[in-house]
């Protein structure tokens, strides 16, 4: 284990206990989310072309700000580019898209890689769980869970086998 790798699981567990006692310090502010989202992706380029996958924005129009702690909702979008990455194969696609949705704005990152297998769906928000021949820790979604959680939204994925996956998060708009 390298000491970047092993820095990144000691902020995980640290953000994860954080959250368990209610202690998740948000720096929250009014985030532009067509920059937030563009930010991100362009963060992920090199990773994706060195992978040999596509990555699309598609931000839709007159999207109103969030009301969010901008670092830790870029943790959040990194987690799933970086999954959708890792599992999407070479000349397949990673979109991140973004829409109104009454209240809130909802994300989603969709990739073209093989799935999820069926038996860890219901799983996959819960600490430690890995998919197979994963190399990370199993914590990245469950800290995503933690941190939109904290935001006042929600996160979900779909995934079906041989069309990949999608995972949605909703944050509140700024009032």
């Amino acid at each position: 284990m390298t000491a970047a790798t092993l820095e990144t699981l000691v902020d995980a567990l640290g953000t994860m206990t954080l959250a368990d006692v209610g202690g998740l310090k948000l720096n929250r502010e009014a985030v532009d989310v067509p920059v937030l989202v563009t930010s991100s992706l362009a963060a992920f380029q090199s990773a994706a072309d060195a992978a040999g996958v596509r990555l699309i924005a598609d931000v839709g129009p007159d999207l109103p700000a969030v009301d969010a702690d901008p670092a830790r909702i870029r943790g959040v979008l990194g987690n799933l580019l970086s999954n959708a990455i890792r599992y999407t194969p070479s000349g397949g696609t990673v979109t991140a898209s973004v829409r109104r949705s009454g209240s809130s704005v909802a994300f989603a990152v969709r990739d073209t890689g093989p799935g999820i297998p069926a038996e860890l769906r219901p799983q996959i928000f819960e600490r430690f769980v890995k998919g197979p021949g994963s190399p990370g820790s199993g914590l990245g979604l469950a800290i995503a869970k933690d941190v939109v959680s904290a935001h006042g939204g929600t996160i979900e994925a779909t995934s079906e086998p041989g069309e990949g996956t999608e995972v949605r998060f909703t944050l509140p708009v700024v009032q």
